[in-house]
């Protein structure tokens, strides 16, 4: 499915279902509570492209099992995984997405850039869409000192962390986002 333009935010949730809620303006950070939070790093901004439009994701294999015992564990006490997205080489965060589903983690999805790479597959609902530069959290630190701008992917981050982030793109101050690139990324996918 493709929108003409995806400068109306309005018509963008009203078109995907995992874009229902996001960049939700009265969306306090604390209403995570007690969440989980794993940043993820992907090679290609295409990925999240399909991401964002079909509610889904993969990871390594390693990452996806890591990301399906998070899961199962943490959804019996209704404890939400947040995924923390970053394009590798991009300078910036570019989303948050809740966790909807446990990994399949035979079912391929055939839409990514490399699609024989990834196997696995589950569903994510995105809480924000929005530019996050590193520089706007240089200053964000895991409880062990490194900062989360230097976390590799499948990094998990204590609470504290975590919800600093969800605050940090909360209150980014906007600047740009993946919509403006959607028309083109559209095109590319076709």
């Amino acid at each position: 499915r493709c929108l003409e333009g995806y400068s109306n935010l309005d018509s963008v949730r009203r078109c995907f279902d995992p874009l229902e809620f996001v960049n939700e303006p009265n969306l306090k950070a604390e209403e995570l509570y007690q969440s989980r939070a794993v940043v993820i790093r992907s090679t290609c901004d295409d990925d999240i492209h399909k991401a964002i439009k079909y509610g889904m994701w993969t990871s390594t294999y390693k990452n996806n099992v890591l990301l399906n015992d998070l899961f199962k564990k943490y959804s019996r006490s209704g404890t939400p995984i947040y995924l923390i997205f970053t394009v590798v080489g991009s300078g910036q965060y570019c989303g948050m997405a809740q966790m909807a589903s446990e990994v399949e983690l035979k079912k391929t999805f055939s839409y990514w850039w490399e699609e024989v790479k990834w196997s696995g597959v589950f569903k994510i609902n995105w809480v924000f869409v929005k530019d996050l530069l590193y520089d706007e959290v240089e200053d964000v630190r895991l409880k062990n000192g490194n900062k989360v701008v230097s976390s590799k992917d499948g990094t998990e981050l204590d609470f504290d962390t975590g919800l600093e982030m969800a605050r940090r793109f909360k209150s980014a101050s906007y600047v740009s986002d993946i919509f403006e690139f959607f028309e083109f990324m559209d095109n590319r996918e076709a």
